[in-house]
């Protein structure tokens, strides 16, 4: 219900201010299976965008930083943003309600002794949504920073879970839904091929030559 108030409100909220993007590959998204959003990252609203793409067919639960979740960073935030305290207070109040309520993943990108377990939990609810046949949203770069290494999560969780990837391309004006990765070919790769494929996939979203500096850990967080 508060997913479909969110779409409904952001659709009002871009046709004010005249933010149009066009929809190109619609007909790509899969229905009826589960799998893995993968995008790039330019602005603070491109869950919305793309969750709009999606329309209310199926809710896209998004990855996204803990500090989202809590009403006094976002206020803290919005004060290093020079607004008052105020608007601050009550922007941070709607943020943290709408991600809360919109049945967001928090994980923790910073060293804090909680990282472990918050994390642990954000594994476990990820495979719950795959497993019921849900869809998962995430940036592979973590921010909207372009030059962080960037974390091959999405294509060990979508092997693990047997799910396929779906990448998207968002610009100032566009989004494309590119071609889906089907959960058989991610099953059938090695694990060099996982990171040579993770790569191209990210390429294809941020429309760069391969080269990518990606890390890819032990451990999928």
């Amino acid at each position: 219900m508060i997913y479909n108030i969110y779409l409904f409100v952001y659709r009002i909220y871009a046709r004010v201010l005249g933010v149009k993007h066009v929809h190109i590959g619609e007909e790509k998204i899969p229905s009826n299976i589960p799998f893995i959003i993968v995008s790039n990252h330019l602005s603070s609203t491109d869950q919305c965008i793309i969750s709009d793409v999606l329309s209310y067919q199926r809710h896209i639960h998004w990855v996204c930083k803990r500090e989202l979740h809590s009403t006094r960073d976002q206020y803290e935030d919005q004060l290093e943003k020079g607004h008052n305290f105020v608007w601050a207070w009550l922007k941070a109040l709607l943020i943290s309600f709408t991600v809360k309520n919109t049945k967001t993943i928090p994980i923790d990108r910073t060293d804090t002794e909680e990282k472990s377990s918050i994390n642990r939990r954000a594994l476990r609810n990820m495979f719950s949504v795959l497993a019921q046949g849900g869809v998962l949203g995430l940036f592979p770069r973590g921010s909207r920073n372009s030059s962080e290494p960037i974390k091959i999560t999405f294509i060990k969780l979508a092997k693990l879970c047997e799910v396929g990837i779906l990448p998207i391309q968002i610009t100032d004006t566009e989004v494309r839904v590119l071609d889906f990765y089907s959960a058989e070919y991610i099953k059938g790769l090695s694990k060099k091929e996982l990171a040579s494929v993770a790569e191209k996939i990210i390429c294809q979203t941020e429309s760069k030559q391969q080269g990518l500096t990606l890390q890819a850990g032990a451990s999928l967080l």
